[in-house]
């Protein structure tokens, strides 16, 4: 499969599984900085649904920004990104959530979310 083929081209620490369904799971340790821990992340994709990215461990601050109330990661405004089977994570998802993960340790430093924000009111558009 060419989403698993790219994540080891590049070097990823990763490991997948794949349901009879079609879709996948891929749980992948992400270091968006060279100061930064290591996150364990699993990702969510295929049969058509868009990715979910869920942070592992560690263990999320209660009340982190940009987050779905299932607990998956806010990565992009889906009116700016649609979503396709054809994309590749590698290209894509995994970099956004490194760098949800970057801004997010930004954010306990200072209490200020330093990434891009899309506006969720479609007026503000």
């Amino acid at each position: 499969m060419l989403q698993i083929l790219k994540l080891k081209h590049l070097g990823y620490d990763f490991t997948w599984r794949s349901a009879k369904n079609r879709s996948f799971t891929i749980l992948i340790k992400l270091k968006p900085s060279e100061t930064s821990q290591i996150y364990q992340v699993k990702i969510t994709f295929g049969n058509g649904q868009e990715p979910n990215a869920f942070v592992i461990f560690p263990q999320l601050k209660n009340g982190s920004p940009h987050q779905y109330p299932d607990g998956s990661l806010c990565l992009y405004h889906p009116d700016d990104f649609n979503w396709t089977d054809e994309k590749l994570l590698a290209d894509w998802i995994v970099p956004w959530v490194s760098a949800w993960l970057f801004f997010y340790e930004g954010w306990l430093e200072t209490g200020i979310w330093y990434g891009e924000e899309a506006s969720h009111d479609k007026k503000e558009k």
